[in-house]
Protein backbone atom coordinates (compact mmCIF):
# COMPACT_ATOMS: atom_id res chain seq x y z
CA UNK A 1 0.00 0.00 0.00
CA UNK A 2 1.87 3.32 -1.44
CA UNK A 3 2.10 6.14 1.25
CA UNK A 4 -0.76 9.00 0.19
CA UNK A 5 -0.08 11.57 2.73
CA UNK A 6 1.91 14.82 1.48
CA UNK A 7 5.16 15.64 3.19
CA UNK A 8 3.61 18.65 4.99
CA UNK A 9 0.82 16.17 6.67
CA UNK A 10 3.47 13.54 7.30
CA UNK A 11 5.60 16.66 8.90
CA UNK A 12 2.85 17.72 11.28
CA UNK A 13 2.07 14.12 12.15
CA UNK A 14 5.59 13.37 13.37
CA UNK A 15 5.26 16.88 14.92
CA UNK A 16 2.71 15.56 17.26
CA UNK A 17 4.03 12.75 17.89
CA UNK A 18 6.93 14.06 19.02
CA UNK A 19 4.67 16.13 21.08
CA UNK A 20 2.91 13.80 22.93
CA UNK A 21 6.20 11.33 23.31
CA UNK A 22 7.98 14.33 24.77
CA UNK A 23 4.78 15.01 27.37
CA UNK A 24 4.73 11.17 28.41
CA UNK A 25 8.58 11.56 29.15
CA UNK A 26 8.24 14.85 30.66
CA UNK A 27 5.35 13.20 33.08
CA UNK A 28 7.71 10.36 33.87
CA UNK A 29 10.39 11.97 34.67
CA UNK A 30 8.26 14.46 37.15
CA UNK A 31 6.84 11.12 38.76
CA UNK A 32 10.19 9.33 38.84
CA UNK A 33 12.88 12.08 40.25
CA UNK A 34 11.05 15.49 40.38
CA UNK A 35 9.21 15.32 43.05
CA UNK A 36 11.68 16.77 45.69
CA UNK A 37 12.37 19.86 43.03
CA UNK A 38 9.64 22.41 43.27
CA UNK A 39 11.08 24.88 40.22
CA UNK A 40 11.11 21.75 37.68
CA UNK A 41 7.88 20.21 37.04
CA UNK A 42 6.50 18.21 33.70
CA UNK A 43 4.99 21.43 32.75
CA UNK A 44 8.27 23.27 32.76
CA UNK A 45 10.15 20.22 31.03
CA UNK A 46 7.22 20.25 28.23
CA UNK A 47 7.54 23.52 27.28
CA UNK A 48 11.68 23.23 27.49
CA UNK A 49 11.21 20.51 25.23
CA UNK A 50 8.26 21.98 22.90
CA UNK A 51 10.33 24.88 21.53
CA UNK A 52 13.40 22.76 19.87
CA UNK A 53 10.47 20.17 18.58
CA UNK A 54 8.73 23.33 16.78
CA UNK A 55 11.56 25.16 15.71
CA UNK A 56 12.73 21.92 13.79
CA UNK A 57 9.72 21.18 12.41
CA UNK A 58 8.88 24.19 10.68
CA UNK A 59 12.82 24.23 9.25
CA UNK A 60 11.79 20.39 8.12
CA UNK A 61 8.94 22.36 6.21
CA UNK A 62 10.73 25.02 4.65
CA UNK A 63 12.29 22.83 3.36
CA UNK A 64 9.33 21.21 1.10
CA UNK A 65 7.84 22.58 -1.90
CA UNK A 66 4.79 24.34 -1.36
CA UNK A 67 5.12 24.49 2.00
CA UNK A 68 2.48 26.77 3.99
CA UNK A 69 3.99 30.33 5.09
CA UNK A 70 1.07 30.84 7.61
CA UNK A 71 1.41 27.12 9.34
CA UNK A 72 5.71 27.66 9.54
CA UNK A 73 4.65 31.16 10.99
CA UNK A 74 2.52 29.94 13.45
CA UNK A 75 4.94 27.21 14.44
CA UNK A 76 7.85 29.39 15.03
CA UNK A 77 5.57 31.98 17.04
CA UNK A 78 4.54 28.81 19.34
CA UNK A 79 8.02 27.87 19.60
CA UNK A 80 8.77 31.66 20.72
CA UNK A 81 6.22 31.26 23.71
CA UNK A 82 7.05 27.74 24.69
CA UNK A 83 10.95 29.35 25.22
CA UNK A 84 9.84 32.25 26.74
CA UNK A 85 7.41 30.23 29.38
CA UNK A 86 10.66 27.96 29.74
CA UNK A 87 12.95 30.42 30.36
CA UNK A 88 10.70 31.88 32.69
CA UNK A 89 10.14 28.83 34.52
CA UNK A 90 13.81 27.30 35.02
CA UNK A 91 15.41 30.07 35.69
CA UNK A 92 15.50 32.82 38.05
CA UNK A 93 14.51 35.88 35.94
CA UNK A 94 11.66 37.43 35.92
CA UNK A 95 8.65 36.24 34.15
CA UNK A 96 7.71 39.72 32.82
CA UNK A 97 11.34 40.09 31.34
CA UNK A 98 10.75 37.25 29.38
CA UNK A 99 7.91 38.06 28.16
CA UNK A 100 8.99 41.58 27.23
CA UNK A 101 11.45 40.08 25.06
CA UNK A 102 9.00 37.42 23.54
CA UNK A 103 6.16 39.32 22.53
CA UNK A 104 8.31 41.80 20.18
CA UNK A 105 10.18 39.17 18.70
CA UNK A 106 6.86 37.84 18.03
CA UNK A 107 4.81 40.85 16.98
CA UNK A 108 8.49 41.51 14.62
CA UNK A 109 7.92 38.24 12.94
CA UNK A 110 4.45 38.89 12.20
CA UNK A 111 4.71 42.22 11.08
CA UNK A 112 7.65 41.01 8.83
CA UNK A 113 4.86 38.00 7.63
CA UNK A 114 3.03 40.45 6.49
CA UNK A 115 4.84 43.02 4.83
CA UNK A 116 6.54 40.05 2.56
CA UNK A 117 3.26 38.20 1.81
CA UNK A 118 1.44 41.24 0.85
CA UNK A 119 4.69 42.33 -1.21
CA UNK A 120 4.49 38.80 -3.12
CA UNK A 121 0.76 38.58 -3.08
CA UNK A 122 1.10 42.03 -5.42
Amino acid sequence: MADSKSPIQRNSLATWIALAVWLAISLILQALFIDSNERLDAGAILVAGAAPILIVSSIHLMTISGYSRGVVIFRVIMAIVCGALALGELTDLDKDKTWQVALPVIGLILVLYFLLWRKKAA
